[in-house]
């Protein structure tokens, strides 16, 4: 499933056994099929893209929570982008309780 949210701004469902794997795919197409430069009219337009991504239950357990870490993760992206002048993909990290142990935010 796609969205657009606004915008620039676009979010994809993605769901199965294989969601990780398959959003990492997914990101590494729209990187590079997006980087090449688009004829318009008489000009040449360069489109960036910038991918943050989050996953049940790793990052969250419910939609708001899922939404910040991959909003937070996109704006990583960005900086990263910035820093490193291409088009770039971050996933969330656990949250510190997560990664301590602790159980999942709800």
């Amino acid at each position: 499933m796609a969205a657009r949210l606004g915008g620039d701004e676009f979010a994809l469902l993605v769901t199965g056994p294989n969601a990780e794997r398959d959003v990492e795919q997914i990101a590494e197409r729209l990187l590079r099929e997006l980087a090449h430069p688009v004829p318009y009219r008489n000009a040449t337009l360069a489109v960036t893209v910038s991918v943050g991504a989050a996953f049940y239950p790793r990052h969250a357990e419910h939609f708001a929570g899922l939404y910040k870490a991959a909003d937070q993760a996109l704006y990583r992206a960005k900086h990263q982008a910035v820093q490193a002048g291409r088009n770039t993909m971050s996933a969330q990290p656990p949250p510190i309780s997560r990664r301590n142990g602790a159980a999942p935010d709800r």
